[in-house]
């Protein structure tokens, strides 16, 4: 627990102590004291369900779902959680970071918006924040968003950045589609889901 308090590298202490354990105990073990260690709630603040697609993204593009997670593991906002969503039946994923669920399907969804529609389904916030894999999200994406809503039913950044080849365009861009938006769920019951 003390090393979740002062920042350490959990997993190499879950792995440098797992020979003096039972099998699997300190796997087990990092998993309770880090769902302890989530914030705690916020009085009044709302839940936000970041929604990640990663079926297509495994294996041959693995480090940008990863980078995603751990984008989402660094927002500051500390009611929050992802669904990470993966409609491929020949592979499982796995992901024990806190505040991650990891949503395995036994067979392919018909569409992209069926994937996010079943993600949404899954979730359990009244906030509904798309996460895409090819986007950076910084660490303030969350907390400025909830803050930018301000009770509308949809928050939508007027500017974003893109990086092409390496290089940041510094021309500032309308983002793009709902990548980077935030949304109640009501919003999403009134135009009928994804489509």
């Amino acid at each position: 627990a003390g090393a979740v308090d002062t920042g350490l590298d959990t997993a190499y202490i879950a792995q440098r102590f797992r020979d003096y354990l039972a099998p699997g105990e300190a796997h087990h073990l990092r998993t309770t004291i880090l769902r302890e260690h989530e914030q705690p709630a916020l009085h009044g603040a709302p839940l936000v369900s970041c929604l990640l697609y990663a079926g297509r993204l495994v294996p041959g593009q693995q480090t940008l779902l990863e980078e995603a997670v751990e984008s989402f593991l660094r927002q500051d906002y500390p009611q929050k959680e992802l669904i990470l969503f993966n409609d491929q039946p020949e592979q499982v994923l796995m992901c024990d970071a806190p505040g991650v669920r990891v949503i395995n399907t036994s067979s392919r969804c018909p569409s992209l918006g069926a994937c996010y529609n079943a993600a949404a389904a899954f979730a359990q916030g009244d906030l509904l924040a798309p996460w895409s894999a090819t986007s950076i999200h910084l660490p303030w994406r969350l907390s400025r968003s909830v803050a930018s809503l301000n009770g509308h039913s949809v928050y939508r950044p007027t500017d974003c950045w893109y990086m092409l080849d390496g290089e940041l365009d510094e021309r500032p861009a309308q983002p793009d589609g709902g990548q980077v938006a935030l949304f109640t769920r009501e919003a999403l019951r009134a135009v009928g889901g994804y489509p």
